[in-house]
C-alpha cells in the first residue's frame, strides 16, 4: 500500500497520482477514481497518541507496473487479505 504525505498545495488526488507514477510507473485514469475507505485512527508506533486520517482509493491505470527502488514487494490482494499488509484498523 502506497502511503506518503501530500506535497504543499497538492490535493489528495494529485498526491495519489504522483505517488503511483513515481513508485509504480503507471498512470491512473481520473474517470475511474473511487474512494474505497476513509479511516481516522490512532497512528501505530508513536509514543504519544497521534491521530491519523487515511483516504483509500481505487482506480484503473495505464501502463505496466514496474516497482521503483523504494518498493519492497508487489502483490495483488483481496479486501479480505487486508490484514496481511497493514496494522489492523478498528471496524475493518
Amino acid at each position: 500500500m502506497l502511503g506518503r504525505k501530500r506535497e504543499k498545495g497538492e490535493s489528495d488526488w494529485e498526491a495519489l497520482r504522483r505517488e503511483v507514477q513515481e513508485d509504480l510507473n503507471v498512470s491512473l485514469i481520473a474517470e475511474t477514481l473511487t474512494e474505497v475507505m476513509f479511516v481516522q485512527e490512532v497512528a501505530h508506533g508513536y509514543a504519544e497518541p497521534t491521530q491519523v486520517t487515511m483516504r483509500c482509493f481505487g482506480a484503473d491505470y495505464m501502463g505496466d507496473i514496474i516497482a521503483s527502488s523504494e518498493i519492497e514487494a508487489i502483490a495483488w490482494l483481496r479486501y479480505m487479505d487486508l490484514d496481511q499488509c497493514v496494522q489492523p484498523l478498528n471496524g475493518y
